[in-house]
């Protein structure tokens, strides 16, 4: 429901230790197709499933889905590498 939108620019916040690459390639989108929710909770689930990280979340960059073509901001906490847990 609502207009079309589409993916712009993809930015990664949060990862050290783990390649920007290897998060873009778990994407289930890509840059100008067209974006819904299945694809971002998709993209998501891809992410936690490779088990580097505690947290993902994939938002508009500029906080609001709000134009035609959106910036994404893809925010990751990784898993403490250190831990045995």
């Amino acid at each position: 429901s609502g207009p079309e939108i589409k993916v712009g620019d993809v930015s990664i916040w949060g990862n050290y230790y783990i390649d920007n690459e290897l998060i873009i390639l778990k994407l289930v989108f890509k840059k100008d197709e067209i974006l819904s929710e299945d694809k971002i909770k998709r993209s998501e689930e891809a992410l936690y499933q490779t088990g580097f990280f505690r947290s993902v979340d994939i938002l508009p960059a500029d906080g609001t889905y709000d134009q035609e073509n959106e910036n994404l901001l893809i925010k990751v906490v990784e898993r403490d590498t250190g831990s045995s847990n």
